[in-house]
């Protein structure tokens, strides 16, 4: 098996408007950490898998499109060949005009340049290709927590001690010929949102992958987000979350890495046989209700969400599942929405070597449970004003999801 590897800085070159909070007023202008495009060339005999991370909030369906398309064409590798994954960074630009202006401004001139940097780092990997072992070590972290609480019969953003979350966490290794490490996928599920100020960063999941590329000199590290639509950092006082600020953005990432560190000296790491590449895709349409929601409509969004409504039925709500497995213990099932982690830990029921991947190719928004959806709160009702779904998602979709899931990962081959 070989392996290109490429990190390419794709930090915005001038103030810009940053992604995933409402409550932020104006343009980013000062950078604490810089954001990179880290990207991944695996070739086994005649198949390849290029797998791409960015610390972006999330990528816009076209423009992925756009992308795999220029890709295929220039470089010969199959869309279906190709993952296109956000950390789901809040502390990074909008990359997509589909969704609330509230949660940040596209600035056009950003995606020009993200697509001449992503496709500069592509044509690196083909320079960097190098024989590789790949090993994994498996673990815990504490660092996320459920985030849907019922107080006073009402569900609300707050810690649920007792609420289903998913603290695994993976460390994926790829070892050169003399041992070194060459590349490291780290996945764990959780918000990057530790804090909420006006300052551009690659978040907590940033700071660790800094510490450990400073740990491991020459290694590539990208952090792969799981399904973390009700998981967020365990930043809490008096029994309530708190957003924090940059310190506390630190201390997160510091705890990760030091979770990782503890991964490779008390765990034993289990050497990866690679295999021929499986590549499957399933779309699914996502249906709605029709409940009369207009009494529920957030008052900032009231003039703007039926417009979002009209502009997202011409382009149709359909979620993208991506199945990929390169080993007989690494698989991914990739998809472009913010799925809530119950799903992640389904799978996981279902293959524990299969990892989940939210926020890639693309982004249509929240998808919860059919509980939940009756519960309402955040992801199940409010958000859906955000992401200008015409109504709440159909409870139907829970089964049709899961059912599809477990195509995707059967055993056959």
């Amino acid at each position: 098996m070989q392996l290109g590897s490429h990190k390419q800085d794709i930090t915005p070159p001038h103030p810009i408007t940053l992604a995933g909070f409402a409550h932020r007023k104006g343009k980013a202008n000062k950078t604490f950490e810089s954001l990179y495009l880290r990207s991944f060339l695996l070739k086994n005999n005649n198949s390849s898998f290029l797998f791409i991370v960015a610390d972006l909030i999330w990528w816009d369906t076209r423009f992925v499109k756009k992308m795999k398309s220029k890709i295929e064409k220039e470089f010969e590798i199959s869309g279906k060949q190709i993952v296109i994954h956000a950390t789901h960074n809040h502390s990074g630009p909008q990359t997509s005009s589909s969704f609330s202006k509230q949660l940040g401004e596209l600035d056009t001139s950003y995606l020009s340049f993200l697509e001449e940097k992503l496709m500069f780092s592509i044509k690196k990997l083909f320079l960097d290709l190098q024989e590789v072992k790949m090993v994994v070590h498996s673990g815990t972290s504490q660092v996320g927590i459920n985030r849907r609480k019922k107080l006073d019969n009402i569900i609300k953003m707050a810690p649920n001690t007792d609420g289903e979350v998913d603290d695994e966490l993976k460390i994926y290794s790829f070892l050169n010929d003399s041992g070194q490490k060459k590349a490291m996928w780290l996945h764990y599920t959780c918000h990057p949102t530790s804090t909420d100020e006006n300052v551009i960063s690659s978040e907590f999941t940033g700071v660790c992958c800094k510490k450990l590329e400073e740990t491991f000199p020459g290694c590539n590290v990208a952090y792969l987000q799981g399904y973390c639509g009700d998981i967020r950092p365990k930043l809490i006082s008096n029994e309530e979350f708190y957003r924090g600020d940059i310190k506390d953005m630190v201390h997160l990432g510091n705890e990760l890495f030091n979770d990782v560190m503890r991964l490779f000296k008390n765990s034993t790491a289990k050497a990866c046989r690679f295999v021929p590449f499986v590549f499957r895709e399933k779309e699914i349409p996502l249906t709605f209700g029709n409940e009369n929601i207009t009494k529920i409509i957030p008052g900032k969004l009231k003039e703007e969400w039926p417009k979002l409504v009209d502009n997202n039925r011409n382009r149709s709500y359909t979620l993208i599942f991506q199945y990929v497995r390169i080993s007989d213990l690494f698989e991914m099932v990739a998809c472009n929405a913010e799925l809530v982690n119950f799903y992640g830990s389904y799978i996981k029921d279902h293959n524990k070597n299969v990892i989940p991947l939210g926020y890639s190719n693309g982004m249509v928004g929240y998808i919860p449970t059919a509980k939940q959806l009756d519960e309402g709160g955040y992801e199940a009702e409010e958000s859906i004003f955000y992401f200008g779904y015409p109504n709440k998602v159909n409870h139907e979709m829970e089964n049709k999801i899961k059912e599809e899931m477990k195509k995707l990962i059967r055993k056959d081959f």
